[in-house]
């Protein structure tokens, strides 16, 4: 067995949590200066070289959330529902990735406005994530904080899984100079955010945002300059 289905199947049953394989496996299988496209069906993976002058910005709200207690598994209920829904016109359909897009839009009439809303939120960012891939061969940093935006967007009006703070350390990161894009990182509820920006800029982007953020919110952030690494392992 893969180490990281071994840590999503304990942290599925034991914990609670209905979660994916993804941080599992970034954990396990991070390479230095590249990020990972997974499949998370297949469990193949692919890499991408990041650029060296583009640090990646973690912002903490020190919200914190309890996933087993949140809405969370209620909105993998929902996307299950959804799949429920949509075997009657589309009988091999195993996970809302075999939907597709165009499917979705001739059949999502057919689901509840909030199941609605859970599975677009799934079929579009599917779409977004093979965007990326093309952005990232290009090196076009741009395109890739475009859809950043756009997930973020999308997470908090169809998913609906972000908060005031997060959406204000959102909105202040993207408006600061340097920001190519910004957006929530995780499960949502709380926890942080995921902004990239320019290497030129980023101290002032780290002291604006810890500003702007207090201001707004009253809340303190705490703000980590990090790089794509290798995955854990052992010291010997």
């Amino acid at each position: 067995m893969h180490w990281a289905v071994a840590f999503q199947r304990a942290e599925n049953r034991y914990v609670g949590v209905n979660c994916g394989i993804m941080d599992q496996f970034a954990s396990v299988c991070g390479e230095e200066n590249r990020l990972l496209q997974l499949d998370c069906r297949s469990l193949e993976w692919s890499g991408f070289d990041w650029p060296e002058n583009m640090p990646i910005v973690v912002a903490d709200t020190n919200i914190r959330r309890k996933l087993n207690t949140s809405e969370y598994n209620q909105r993998c209920q929902d996307c299950e529902e959804a799949i429920r829904l949509l075997e009657a016109d589309l009988p091999a359909i195993r996970t809302l990735r075999d939907a597709g897009f165009e499917d979705f839009e001739k059949l999502c009439w057919k689901l509840p406005p909030r199941v609605e809303k859970r599975a677009r939120h799934v079929i579009e960012e599917i779409v977004r994530t093979q965007k990326a891939r093309s952005f990232l061969a290009s090196q076009d940093i741009d395109g890739f904080g475009r859809l950043m935006n756009d997930c973020h967007e999308s997470l908090r009006d169809l998913y609906e899984v972000s908060s005031f703070e997060l959406d204000s350390m959102v909105e202040i990161a993207q408006s600061l100079d340097g920001c190519f894009g910004s957006r929530l990182t995780g499960a949502g509820f709380g926890g942080c955010t995921v902004s990239i920006v320019e290497n030129w800029n980023v101290e002032r982007f780290v002291v604006e945002l810890k500003r702007c953020y207090s201001v707004k919110t009253g809340q303190v952030v705490d703000v980590h300059i990090s790089r794509p690494s290798t995955g854990a392992g052992l010291i010997g």
